[in-house]
């Protein structure tokens, strides 16, 4: 289960890594407003997230974030995290946004690869009965800091990684909405989320043992 682990890690940061490297080429701004808007987009941040939680709890599991990235409460917000990137990516982004090339395979890895396997190791490798309701509320708090960082890091550098939080574009009041909305999804499958790992939890119980 480790090296199916590592591997998750590895490959995400693949994918980042990829996606780094193949916007150079095209970049007419300094290397340092290229990597801050690079590490603006919420698919990047949530990658980063699961690849520092997949390894320490592998690397690290006695110490303090490793014992944070071992709990299930952890491994369901990071799935949330990549889930939803993935999602608004599928149903949002993706007529909009035309890469080619190693680009393209970036794209595919980090925001259908990456959720997937996230999935696959959530539904079979994370213990069950562990989550609460209150993990859905908790859940909110990394989108609610990426979206005020979104907003600070935009009015500054005029910057806005996705075309629904363009504040320029849109107006602050349809952002904000577009947030709320947002806000509401992450609620609605961090809940069905936890619905799932209770009844499933409960249906574990009740299982025949084997003698």
């Amino acid at each position: 289960m480790s090296f199916c682990r590592c591997l998750l890690a590895l490959l995400a940061l693949t994918g980042i890594v990829i996606s780094y490297v193949a916007i150079i080429p095209g970049a007419h701004v300094s290397r340092v407003r290229l990597t801050t808007n690079f590490l603006s987009y919420f698919t990047i941040q949530s990658n980063i997230l699961l690849v520092v939680a997949l390894l320490a709890a592998e690397i690290a599991p006695p110490s303090q974030i490793g014992r944070w990235a071992r709990r299930s409460s952890t491994k369901t917000a990071i799935l949330l995290y990549v889930g939803v990137a993935g999602g608004v990516y599928f149903w949002m982004l993706k007529d909009v946004w035309h890469p080619r090339g190693w680009q393209l395979r970036a794209d595919q890895l980090l925001h259908y690869c990456i959720p997937l396997l996230a999935a696959v190791d959530w539904l079979f490798f994370v213990e069950r009965g562990r989550l609460t309701w209150r993990d859905a509320f908790w859940w909110l708090l990394f989108p609610a800091l990426y979206s005020a960082y979104s907003l600070v890091h935009g009015y500054f550098s005029g910057f806005y990684p996705y075309p629904f939080l363009d504040v320029n574009d849109v107006g602050l009041q349809e952002v904000l909405g577009n947030m709320a909305l947002l806000g509401i999804l992450f609620l609605l499958l961090g809940g069905t989320i936890t619905l799932v790992d209770r009844m499933a939890a409960r249906l574990g119980k009740r299982a025949p043992q084997p003698e």
